[in-house]
């Protein structure tokens, strides 16, 4: 199996490493122990990153959910077609957060012309 190092659940490390990546300055992670505390977040927010196992038992219901088409209750500001991507490298979790996070929100973020993320939006989406 390979494996990733893993991403401190750090939220400025995190920005540090999206900037890195290509996202610009402006936009940053910030960390919330509760998510009664969302409002305490600095406005927009554009992605919630919420870390957890995903078990089989949340794969079928979200299999489910899609068969049935019971997502509609989404608001409109959501991609039609959300980019995801399922973690096949162990400890990849933080990583694969922070491509889902900037990736389905290249439209609201301001990214480098010349970076990973840029690169990468434009080859796989």
């Amino acid at each position: 199996m390979k494996v990733w190092i893993p991403l401190e659940s750090n939220p400025e490390l995190i920005t540090k490493y999206a900037g890195e990546l290509g996202m610009g300055p402006g936009n940053e992670f910030q960390e919330i122990l509760s998510l009664e505390l969302l409002e305490m977040v600095p406005r927009p927010v554009y992605a919630v990153v919420l870390l957890f196992p995903l078990t089989e038992k949340i794969v079928s219901s979200s299999e489910e959910r899609e068969r049935k088409n019971l997502d509609q209750s989404f608001s409109s500001s959501v991609p039609e077609q959300p980019f995801f991507c399922r973690q096949t490298i162990s400890n990849a979790c933080g990583t694969i957060a922070v491509l889902h996070s900037v990736t389905n929100n290249m439209d609201k973020l301001s990214i480098r012309p010349d970076s990973f993320f840029k690169k990468f939006f434009d080859e796989t989406i």
